[in-house]
């Protein structure tokens, strides 16, 4: 289990910016080396308004020059903050998202119980305390439905509680017996539990079940739909024989967890399954994806397209902001509360084009479930990334001198030339059909690591003080990693 020096030093190595925007924005220009009276240009607003966008706090109050301006500021001390549309330029100049400008971090415990959810792993939120309640089936050594034979020591079923002979069924309060075709596997029973193939007079009074597999079972228990479920076991002659759900509770068992120790057992298990995973797409990628590049590149009908992405949304920020809500079923009054505003305050963003803070661009893009990139509508030009992610997989590209040209060199190949929107679609359509290529395997790669690396975390914590790891406002620590998992080194 990491310990939290190395939760902070992989943190650190991920983003090594300052944690205010002034320091971020200043660290990132000089990192690519430009002037401030170019980047002032490129962004066609004064130097000195440019300077005072890297200015923290503390330099605004010691610098003389200013310190009658912001005297006269309603804002005392406060560093000026650029508008969205200017923080989508900026961004674009230094070639990095919003969300990298100003440092958006999404909530750990959402990363997590996301990745738990795909995972298939049944939990569910402990109403009064900061827990989780995890659910799985017990093991031979736990369960009474297994006896250890005297002789050899393996664990072997008891005919009477074998937990294979179960079926669960979950009635279905959605659906009526007439559109429920047998084939779609459920099944409907009489008062008698008789199993009726076709729809007779009294259908009224039947029930209607949907058929459970055993991590559906665990998941009704989670969502605390145990009432409606029926076990039935032993089909005979037509019939089934009912078994209590009691007893079927007997195999399952319960463990309660804080949310920081959920997190970092998600995140272990996620870092070592994501090492198992990198290691088979490396070899997919070596052995598929110069090829399947190379089919693209050499395709004219290809020399014309682009990746670009549609954005159905609209450009102008507070109808995008408007938009996003209503997609929420959110309320302005709602909304507001969520993120600490008056309603005067959020109604004028999105009715008279007031501009928030970057403190708050944060909270809104959290309250809504997306990026900051995604609530301003800003766009990377992706060609950087596509010539980094060639350049991973042994594909040489040299740009042409100052034009859009390139020279794209595949191991084995003549060189070709190729336009940058050209060469920037060929890298995207070829990764993505190289992923449909491996998908299946690293699902099976990831069902089979993920979940059993991370119960046996979970269930180690319980002998042991695993600690508060994971603070509730820090983020998913492997991103940096996550990010190279489709990319080889």
């Amino acid at each position: 289990m990491p310990t939290r020096a190395r939760i902070k030093e992989i943190e650190e190595i991920r983003d090594p910016y300052p944690a205010d925007f002034a320091g971020r924005l200043r660290a990132f220009r000089k990192e690519r080396k430009i002037k401030q009276t170019e980047f002032a240009e490129k962004l066609g607003i004064d130097i000195q308004k440019c300077r005072r966008y890297e200015k923290t706090n503390s330099e605004q109050e010691a610098s003389p020059a200013e310190h009658t301006a912001i005297k006269k500021s309603p804002k005392k001390g406060k560093s000026p903050e650029p508008d969205v549309e200017t923080l989508k330029n900026m961004a674009s100049i230094l070639n990095i998202t919003v969300d990298e400008l100003i440092g958006y971090k999404p909530a750990t415990i959402n990363i997590a119980t996301g990745i738990l959810t795909k995972a298939g792993i049944a939990f569910k939120k402990d109403k009064d305390e900061d827990t989780y309640v995890l659910y799985r089936y017990k093991t031979k050594e736990e369960s009474d439905a297994y006896y250890e034979d005297y002789y050899t020591g393996e664990y072997l079923a008891d005919e009477d509680h074998d937990p294979g002979l179960y079926e669960v069924f979950i009635r279905d309060f959605y659906c009526s017996f007439d559109q429920i075709p047998s084939k779609y596997g459920f099944r409907v029973f009489s008062g008698e539990e008789a199993y009726c193939p076709v729809l007779p007079e009294n259908s009224k009074d039947l029930q209607c079940f949907t058929y459970l597999n055993l991590h559906e079972a665990l998941s009704a228990l989670a969502n605390e739909d145990m009432q409606n479920i029926k076990v039935f076991y032993n089909y005979y002659n037509g019939t089934y024989e009912s078994r209590n759900t009691e007893e079927f509770l007997s195999n399952v068992k319960m463990i309660i967890i804080t949310s920081a120790e959920m997190k970092a057992c998600v995140f272990e298990a996620k870092r070592r399954t994501d090492a198992l995973i990198k290691s088979a797409l490396n070899a997919v990628y070596a052995a598929f994806y110069p090829t399947v590049f190379w089919n693209y590149i050499s395709n004219e009908k290809y020399s014309k397209w682009s990746v670009e992405s549609i954005d159905l949304l609209p450009k102008e920020f507070s109808e995008r902001l408007r938009k996003l809500r209503e997609m929420k079923n959110c309320s302005q009054t709602e909304m507001a509360n969520k993120v600490g505003l008056s309603l005067q305050t959020y109604n004028r963003y999105e009715t008279q084009g007031a501009q928030p803070s970057i403190v708050m661009l944060k909270k809104l893009a959290s309250e809504l479930g997306i990026s900051v990139d995604s609530l301003t509508g800003f766009k990377m030009d992706y060609i950087n990334e596509a010539l980094d992610f060639l350049k991973k997989v042994h594909i040489t590209c040299i740009p042409e001198n100052e034009s859009n040209q390139y020279y794209v060199q595949v191991p084995g190949r003549e060189p070709k030339k190729s336009n940058g929107k050209s060469l920037q679609c060929c890298a995207y359509t070829a990764k993505t059909d190289v992923d449909k290529l491996i998908a299946t395997s690293l699902k099976h790669i990831f069902n089979n690591t993920f979940t059993p690396i991370f119960w046996e975390l979970v269930n180690q914590h319980r002998d042991s003080t695993l600690g508060i790891i994971i603070d509730e406002n820090d983020y998913e620590p492997y991103l940096f990693e996550l990010k190279l998992m489709n990319k080889p080194e």
